[in-house]
């Protein structure tokens, strides 16, 4: 698979394509101990470094990944790096075996909601996108933080429900009361017990019987 290496510019940080002449300022911020408690991953050493740096690197060449360093635009200095993807060459898929696609029309299934995990500006476009398809999908949901009035409003005027700056995973929890088991208040006050949904582990449903 063929994945360009691009640079991808922002307020305050460039991520740049990653290459062997970022490891000294990697090294220089990423060999805290404390930076890698949590991963599977631990560097520890300068070579700890090279040999990170130099994987992602060849997953790049062998198109299971794009990996950038993180790039401070006042420095011009790296200060971390990153990568998008995890694809699967034999199976073409993505994203844990799951398979996807490049735009919203070439779905071949119908869709029951478009969830926009970009800007708000972008919101225009991909709610124009979602409006062109047959079936139309039942929901327009925009991620955090993102807020466009106008495509909500062409979205609703089809029929659609729309929700914004909302997380459905965050809702999810708060109407289940799943999120109350970390202490985050739910502002949900119901007489009725939520029951449990699936099997194999523990999780709520959004049912009250």
């Amino acid at each position: 698979m063929n994945l360009d290496a691009v640079t991808l510019e922002g307020r305050f940080v460039r991520l740049e394509p990653l290459a062997l002449t970022h490891l000294d300022a990697l090294s220089a911020v990423g060999l805290d101990p404390d930076l890698w408690k949590w991963t599977t991953t631990s560097l520890r050493t300068p070579e700890d470094m090279r040999v990170y740096v130099q994987s992602a690197i060849d997953d790049r060449a062998a198109g299971r990944a794009l990996p950038f360093a993180t790039i401070e635009r006042a420095t011009g200095t790296a200060i971390g790096c990153t990568r998008f993807a995890n694809i699967s060459i034999p199976d073409n898929v993505q994203l844990l075996g799951k398979k996807v696609y490049a735009s919203l029309k070439e779905v071949p299934f119908p869709i029951d909601m478009v969830e926009i995990f970009r800007n708000s500006e972008a919101a225009g476009p991909i709610t124009d996108e979602a409006l062109a398809l047959e079936p139309l999908p039942k929901v327009l949901w925009m991620q955090l933080s993102v807020r466009n009035d106008e495509a909500a409003a062409k979205a609703e005027a089809k029929g659609l429900k729309v929700v914004m700056d909302r997380c459905p995973k965050i809702e999810f929890g708060r109407l289940s009361g799943e999120i109350s088991w970390q202490g985050v208040n739910s502002r949900m006050l119901s007489s009725k017990k939520p029951v449990l949904s699936g099997k194999g582990f523990q999780k709520l449903s959004l049912n009250r019987p």
